[in-house]
């Protein structure tokens, strides 16, 4: 779980409008993993995992589904076109997660409350589970601050592969506005962030609690007209702790270079 093994101008959010929204994104990952048994011991099968690198490029949808009961939105976000290398050269080959597809819950503010069939992104070759944060990517959670200003947003997010796997995120990031900018003929706000990153969670599958810190360094850019993101490009470093009932520890520092931009709307 959560390891790859093999504003100035900004108005609140209007109603999210129906169709889809169509996002380009790139993802550069790489990952540095050590495991020790109960006595400490190096664990011989991650010799060969201790460095990767992955790439992911492609194309992702995000469909209004339906609207719940209190007014929060589903979205259906779907792995449409999406390529993996082991470097930004290549060789490219299809993605575990084409053609998969999660529900996001969320508020009009982009906040995430739920998300359903999360399963069907997890596990070897998919790796779901590794870019849980293209979630939040594709639906961050913005304040409304004045060109100049700072404000703080508390966001979370949970990615739960059953009733008893899953882990739950929070970022608490201060947002600086720097004003409203014309671009392809529309008003944007363009805001950097940075926050620090937090989860616990458990993986039932081999009975080991999970911890994960971090932080995250960004910008993103909201049309101002209706509070959609149009883009975003961010740094995320974390650190996935794993201890086993067995008395085994794996650790796994992540490093990913994520940018998602919007290419077509309704």
């Amino acid at each position: 779980m959560l390891f790859l093994l093999s504003c100035a101008g900004l108005q609140n959010a209007a109603p999210a409008s129906s169709g889809a929204r169509v996002y380009s994104v790139s993802v550069a990952s790489s990952f540095e993993t050590v495991g020790t048994d109960a006595d400490g011991a190096p664990l011989g099968a991650l010799q060969d995992l201790a460095h990767q690198d992955l790439h992911l490029r492609g194309t992702v949808v995000m469909t209004r589904s339906r609207t719940f009961r209190d007014d929060s939105i589903g979205w259906r976000v779907v792995f449409d076109e999406l390529d993996e290398g082991p470097s930004a050269d290549g060789p490219w080959r299809e993605s575990g997660l084409e053609g998969r597809s999660v529900e996001l819950r969320t508020f009009d503010d982009g906040q995430i409350l739920a998300l359903s069939d999360a399963a069907h992104w997890t596990g070897a070759p998919r790796h779901g589970e590794v870019f849980d944060l293209l979630l939040p990517m594709l639906s961050p959670t913005v304040p409304v601050v004045s060109e100049g200003d700072t404000s703080f947003r508390r966001s979370s997010w949970p990615f739960q592969v059953s009733s008893k796997s899953g882990l739950r995120s929070t970022l608490v990031a201060e947002y600086t506005s720097n004003g409203t900018r014309s671009e392809s003929g529309s008003r944007r706000v363009e805001l950097d962030y940075a926050g620090k990153l937090e989860a616990e969670g458990h993986d039932n599958r081999l009975d080991g609690e999970l911890a994960m810190n971090g932080q995250v360094t960004g910008t993103v850019w909201m049309r101002a007209s209706d509070a959609v993101m149009v883009r975003h490009d961010a740094t995320w470093e974390r650190q996935v702790v794993a201890s086993y009932a067995s008395g085994a520890t794996i650790t796994q520092d992540q490093h990913f270079q994520v940018a998602a931009t919007l290419v077509d709307t309704p």
